[in-house]
Protein backbone atom coordinates (compact mmCIF):
# COMPACT_ATOMS: atom_id res chain seq x y z
CA UNK A 1 0.00 0.00 0.00
CA UNK A 2 1.06 3.65 -0.26
CA UNK A 3 1.00 6.72 1.15
CA UNK A 4 -1.82 8.97 0.07
CA UNK A 5 0.85 11.85 1.63
CA UNK A 6 4.25 11.21 0.04
CA UNK A 7 3.43 8.14 -2.15
CA UNK A 8 5.99 6.08 0.16
CA UNK A 9 5.60 2.30 1.55
CA UNK A 10 3.18 1.91 4.65
CA UNK A 11 3.68 -0.56 6.79
CA UNK A 12 1.06 -3.16 8.38
CA UNK A 13 0.35 -2.27 12.06
CA UNK A 14 -2.49 -4.13 13.81
CA UNK A 15 -4.87 -6.11 12.49
CA UNK A 16 -8.19 -7.10 14.26
CA UNK A 17 -11.60 -9.07 13.21
CA UNK A 18 -14.65 -7.46 14.66
CA UNK A 19 -18.12 -9.15 14.51
CA UNK A 20 -20.65 -7.23 12.35
CA UNK A 21 -24.34 -7.53 12.12
CA UNK A 22 -23.84 -8.61 8.23
CA UNK A 23 -20.88 -10.02 9.09
CA UNK A 24 -17.03 -10.18 9.66
CA UNK A 25 -14.95 -7.08 9.42
CA UNK A 26 -11.10 -7.14 8.93
CA UNK A 27 -9.55 -4.27 10.39
CA UNK A 28 -6.07 -3.40 9.01
CA UNK A 29 -3.79 -0.29 10.55
CA UNK A 30 -1.27 0.64 8.29
CA UNK A 31 1.69 3.75 8.50
CA UNK A 32 3.51 5.44 6.21
CA UNK A 33 7.22 4.95 6.74
CA UNK A 34 8.60 8.41 5.62
CA UNK A 35 5.78 11.16 7.07
CA UNK A 36 4.19 8.35 9.85
CA UNK A 37 0.73 8.78 8.10
CA UNK A 38 -2.07 6.67 9.33
CA UNK A 39 -4.74 4.64 7.57
CA UNK A 40 -6.83 2.10 8.51
CA UNK A 41 -8.29 -0.76 5.66
CA UNK A 42 -11.48 -2.12 6.38
CA UNK A 43 -12.44 -5.01 4.59
CA UNK A 44 -16.11 -6.64 4.51
CA UNK A 45 -16.97 -9.91 4.32
CA UNK A 46 -20.53 -10.93 4.44
CA UNK A 47 -21.44 -13.99 6.64
CA UNK A 48 -24.41 -14.98 4.05
CA UNK A 49 -22.17 -15.20 1.41
CA UNK A 50 -24.78 -13.65 -0.66
CA UNK A 51 -22.59 -10.26 -1.73
CA UNK A 52 -18.96 -9.87 -2.13
CA UNK A 53 -16.13 -8.59 0.17
CA UNK A 54 -15.96 -4.80 -0.20
CA UNK A 55 -12.57 -2.74 0.92
CA UNK A 56 -12.90 0.58 2.45
CA UNK A 57 -9.50 2.24 3.45
CA UNK A 58 -9.76 5.78 5.00
CA UNK A 59 -7.28 8.13 7.24
CA UNK A 60 -7.22 8.23 10.74
CA UNK A 61 -4.38 10.56 11.69
CA UNK A 62 -1.09 12.29 11.28
CA UNK A 63 1.42 12.79 13.34
CA UNK A 64 2.91 16.20 13.41
CA UNK A 65 5.87 17.84 14.85
CA UNK A 66 7.15 21.32 14.47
Amino acid sequence: MRCTECRRTMARGHSYNLPDDSGILHVSAWRCRGCGHVMEEIVTCPESGGGEARRIIYAVGTCLTL
